[in-house]
């Protein structure tokens, strides 16, 4: 969203978020969802590439 917010020419700013480790217990962040992340990242690019515009 940051990135296609950018591409038309919106103002991007960091709102910084302290997170706190964690103690016990294992990451919600499996294999799958970090797969899904960097095909959407990869997508983007390659539509950027081919000239699409964002959607």
């Amino acid at each position: 969203m940051t990135y296609r917010a950018d591409r038309l020419g919106a103002r991007i700013v960091e709102r910084p978020i302290v997170f706190r480790d964690r103690r016990v217990g294992r990451s919600k962040m499996s294999r799958r969802i970090i797969a899904e992340a960097l095909l959407v990242v990869l997508k983007l690019r390659w539509d950027e590439i081919r000239g699409r515009s964002p959607r």
